[in-house]
């Protein structure tokens, strides 16, 4: 096979795209297949205009691009960018470009590019950062959060054995319930870093049976009735017009996704506030709203709420300890059924979470 003709071969076939542009007149001379097919664009049925290309470039690149093409024209230095697309079928691409001139007899003929399609690889850099983002966090919390609540308790403890034949009973008592909550503590932050684990792995299979979600949410709100009088917080149950509606669900995996929107509900209600839980039988779903009159979120943190380790993390209005998982293993919960959970809320107002379950 002549060589023009395998080159040929290798540029028709190739996944890269090339282009070549010429500089007097900046219309294309040449495009590959290769360069169609990562634009989803079809040649037949395709007419370009001017500097087509930064019609195709993502909104939050576009400005970056644009300077340095400019630049490029200028100064025809070779140079290699990552940046986004939109291509034809409204995709969202990474693509790899390196630009460089090309010269004949001495004078500058016409641009030529490369491109890759570098999708795949940065959607695992993405992750692999996740990833990393996640091992620090974790080490944080083990480092900081776990062994803090282990400090106070070892502390507590070598006090009582120093103090025993002078402490009071008062004394005693107050110490002991200082390491019950910090034991607690450090029991739900092993909890849900466990829970955690275990939903992102997907270990754990949802076993589905008919639940009477009036039923289970009268079991949640009693569980936390003695936590609502410390703070004389007052939780109402409205459940009259759904009494009998039954949904298939994990009723374990629910209840644990109720209790921490409702711990939540009372952690940041002030003393004498009110929490509402109201559950409706919608048309396609069953859809229950926990209302309370609480400190609220501030709007730049609602966006984050629901991501691990969660920046919207803050100790409750008595004080009460978080671990920043318990809205992310909530939403992955509701998740695993298919089902919906939104949030509204305006600081020193009150916050309600909606959660939806559909139907069969």
């Amino acid at each position: 096979m002549e060589i023009p003709r395998l080159i040929e071969n290798i540029v028709n076939h190739i996944d890269a795209g090339l282009f070549l542009r010429e500089v007097s007149t900046s219309k294309s001379i040449f495009y590959n297949p290769g360069f169609y097919k990562i634009f989803d664009i079809d040649p037949d049925n395709w007419e370009e205009e001017g500097s087509f290309f930064l019609n195709f470039v993502h909104p939050e690149d576009k400005a970056r691009i644009a300077a340095n093409h400019e630049k490029f024209l200028k100064d025809h230095i070779r140079k290699d960018e990552e940046y986004r697309i939109i291509t034809n079928k409204n995709n969202v691409k990474w693509i790899w470009v390196r630009t460089f001139p090309m010269y004949q007899d001495n004078l500058l003929y016409c641009h030529a590019g490369i491109i890759e399609d570098i999708t795949y690889q940065k959607t695992v850099e993405q992750n692999l950062t996740a990833i990393t983002h996640s091992k620090d966090e974790i080490l944080r919390i083990l480092s900081h959060d776990l062994r803090s609540p282990l400090q106070s308790i070892l502390g507590l403890t070598q006090l009582l054995e120093m103090e025993s034949s002078n402490l009071g009973n008062d004394n005693i008592n107050q110490y002991i319930q200082l390491i019950r909550e910090s034991c607690n503590f450090a029991s739900n932050l092993m909890a849900d870093l466990l829970d955690t684990h275990s939903l992102e792995e997907g270990n754990e299979e949802l076993h589905l049976s008919p639940v009477k979600l009036a039923g289970l949410l009268a079991e949640v709100c009693h569980m936390f009735q003695q936590q609502a009088d410390k703070k004389e917080i007052e939780i109402n149950l409205f459940t009259d017009k759904a009494k009998d509606l039954q949904i298939a669900l994990d009723a374990t995996k629910v209840t644990q996704a109720l209790n921490n929107i409702l711990s939540n509900a009372i952690k940041f209600t002030p003393h004498n506030g009110k929490v509402k839980v109201t559950l409706e039988d919608q048309i396609n779903c069953a859809q229950i709203h926990i209302k309370d009159t609480g400190i609220g979120i501030p709007e730049d943190k609602i966006p984050v709420l629901f991501d691990k380790f969660t920046k919207a993390r803050r100790a409750g209005t008595s004080g009460e300890k978080t671990t920043g998982l318990g809205m992310s293993i909530t939403k992955q919960i509701i998740d695993q059924h298919q089902g919906e959970i939104s949030v509204e809320s305006k600081v020193n107002e009150g916050t309600t979470f909606t959660v939806r379950f559909f139907k069969d």
